[in-house]
């Protein structure tokens, strides 16, 4: 049976020429015959039998001459009227009905079940004697599971055949095209390695050239710094695009991260992170970074649901999905009564989870601790004069790096501690100190002028810190991880908690090693350390219980579900590429550019897995100019070669 054409496939393959000869041509009745005339022939029977077989389903009720009897019992008029909403049913060139389905398919095959098969009485046509009857075998047939099978069967076999239809445009167009989408994929390859590593638009036409003269084929028409940046806003909506619609798309819950800023150019941003799962493992995606006009807690809970308003992110979507919103513990962001979580649940949903950065909450545990404790208040003043005795002196620290070399030893930076930084920076820190600290003795003579405190006893405040810091910044770098979760994270400050309680009894590894040294040797990385009298042992006791205890009642963090973020470091790590990005030469770029740009760099893949060739098909198909395009404009002037050049070519 030849199967008609559907019209999505005539789009992609052009109409089809019918044969003349297999045009329908009524089918007449005998009727009453007088002795002469003879029956008319059915001009059917003469299509070719190959060609259209038993049964033609496009011969229909109207198809018939007037009085022609279809299923030997009904006018063709009403069973054109039994045809609406029953396009499976046809007639066959004797007048009988049959099932164009079931026909086409004949045998399920692998679709067979037990008691399931196709009535053969509607492949070969049926005829009843009255159409009550004929009318009741059709509408079970309708109902039959074999049918609906068969009917299931052929809608699998259409789609299939339109979507090899459209794949099979798209791989000749991609063959048509396949230069200039070649040439345009290096292009837009080459602007994407610029973004990722926040270089200048202005090294396009460099990397261009240089890539030319290496004999890779750019073309002549994207070299330019305004090709870079248009290419790179293309590939920056498209991807926030494909993000967006993942979004609307998915049934998971999320969470929203967000944070603010001072931007280079003086200016208060704040960043939108959303955290969702993908394929199963929860990701941080960068959303959006916006411009504040005010910094209250209004003003960013109004900008926050405009932009993901904006973005297409529904307040019904917000209502029914969003389950969780982390920020740092600011008063516009986490304030009682106005602050912007406050005003989201009032909007969104009153039973919205805000979660505290942990991070933020692990400084500000530590940072009461130290403010209760008056000696390490004292050692966190000591290391801060030695920070600022060196910073502000390159003399000092000329000096203190002789002293270091001439030990054998490395000058290491000191730091700040217990400042606005994270935990990481103290502990780099004071990890500084410890080994850096033979080189400081030598440098002053002597580690301090009050000579009421002994070098036993600074050592070992400083070791009890240093151990201290060490299983802080174990927790907050887990805390900074993008796999961290609430669950995970409920096991890690378990630990932390422990360890620092246990280290009130037994000490950490820096104190143990230094007691040992001492006992042994009567000094410290090679520096004598005077005998500690009983009161220093009682004032090192002090210091060590109500530096652990403090710390570890401090650290109390809300744990919640998995989906919810336990940290808005990846706000921080945002605003960090933020700023490689708006560097002091480029603090002009406008929201809309930067946004772009952040949001390659940071959702972006590197540049060997990025897609290079998919977004050149979308570039030249939105009819953008393709990068083997003949140059239109002034002619580029040729770059002029000094007269003092020309002596290579000879030497």
């Amino acid at each position: 049976m030849k199967r008609v054409q559907s019209s999505i496939s005539l789009y992609f393959t052009g109409p089809s020429q019918k044969n003349p000869k297999t045009a329908n041509e009524n089918v007449t009745t005998t009727g009453r015959m007088d002795g002469n005339s003879q029956p008319q022939q059915n001009s059917q029977s003469q299509v070719d039998s190959n060609e259209q077989g038993p049964y033609s389903p496009d011969l229909q009720a109207n198809d018939l001459v007037s009085g022609a009897i279809v299923g030997g019992c009904i006018e063709p008029g009403r069973f054109a009227k039994w045809r609406e909403g029953r396009e499976w049913l046809a007639v066959t060139t004797d007048g009988s009905v049959q099932c164009t389905a079931c026909s086409d398919i004949r045998d399920l095959g692998p679709y067979t079940q037990e008691r399931l098969h196709i009535d053969s009485a509607f492949i070969n046509g049926i005829k009843a004697k009255s159409a009550k009857k004929l009318n009741d075998k059709i509408s079970r047939h309708g109902k039959c599971q074999s049918h609906i099978k068969c009917i299931e069967i052929l809608q699998r076999r259409h789609e299939t055949a339109i979507e090899k239809a459209v794949d099979n445009s798209a791989a000749l167009w991609r063959k048509h095209n396949e230069k200039t989408l070649k040439v345009t994929e290096n292009c837009i390859r080459t602007a994407y390695m610029i973004c990722q590593n926040n270089l200048s638009f202005k090294i396009q036409q460099q990397l261009v050239e240089l890539q030319q003269l290496n004999g890779v084929n750019l073309g002549c028409m994207l070299p330019s710094d305004k090709a870079c940046r248009n290419m790179l806003m293309f590939i920056g909506e498209k991807m926030r695009t494909q993000l967006v619609d993942f979004i609307k798309n998915s049934s998971d819950k999320f969470s929203i991260l967000i944070d603010e800023s001072t931007t280079v150019s003086n200016k208060t941003r704040l960043i939108i992170y959303i955290r969702i799962p993908y394929e199963g493992e929860v990701c941080n995606f960068f959303l959006q970074l916006v411009e504040l006009q005010s910094c209250t807690g209004s003003a960013i809970c109004d900008i926050l649901l405009q932009s993901l308003y904006t973005r297409g992110i529904s307040e019904d979507m917000l209502r029914t999905r969003l389950i969780g919103f982390a920020t740092d513990g600011a008063a516009a962001m986490m304030g009682r009564y106005r602050g912007a979580a406050t005003l989201l649940r009032e909007k969104i949903n009153p039973n919205l989870t805000v979660i505290h950065c942990m991070n933020h909450k692990l400084e500000l545990a530590v940072h009461d601790a130290v403010k209760h404790i008056t000696e390490a208040s004292h050692f966190q003043m000591f290391i801060d004069s030695l920070f600022s005795f060196f910073s502000q002196s390159p003399k000092h620290m000329r000096e203190f790096e002789s002293a270091a070399s001439d030990l054998g030893m490395h000058a290491r930076r000191i730091g700040r501690v217990f400042d606005v930084r994270w935990l990481s920076s103290s502990c780099t820190s004071v990890t500084a100190l410890w080994q850096s600290y033979p080189a400081l003795v030598k440098l002053f003579g002597v580690l301090m002028e009050d000579k009421s405190r002994s070098s036993w006893l600074f050592l070992v405040e400083m070791a009890l810190v240093k151990d201290a810091l060490e299983t802080l910044q174990a927790l907050s770098l887990f805390l900074q991880r993008r796999d961290a979760t609430a669950v995970s994270a409920s096991a890690e400050v378990d630990v932390a908690l422990r360890t620092l309680r246990s280290m009130r009894q037994a000490d950490g590894v820096n104190a143990r090693g230094l007691k040992e040294e001492f006992e042994s040797f009567h000094s410290f990385k090679g520096v004598n350390v005077n005998v500690p009298s009983d009161s220093d042992h009682r004032k090192a006791e002090v210091f060590c219980e109500r530096l652990f205890i403090s710390l570890a009642d401090n650290i109390e963090l809300l744990i919640t579900v998995s989906t919810l973020p336990v940290s808005t470091a990846e706000c921080e790590r945002g605003f960090s590429a933020m700023n490689r990005i708006l560097t002091d030469e480029r603090n002009r770029l406008n929201v809309s550019t930067l946004n772009n740009l952040l949001f390659i760099s940071i959702n972006g893949p590197g540049v060997a897995y990025f897609p290079a060739q998919r977004f050149a098909e979308m570039w030249v198909k939105e009819g953008r100019h393709a990068a083997d395009d003949a140059p239109t404009g002034k002619q580029k002037k040729t770059t002029e070669v000094r007269h003092q050049g020309y002596c290579w070519n000879y030497l």
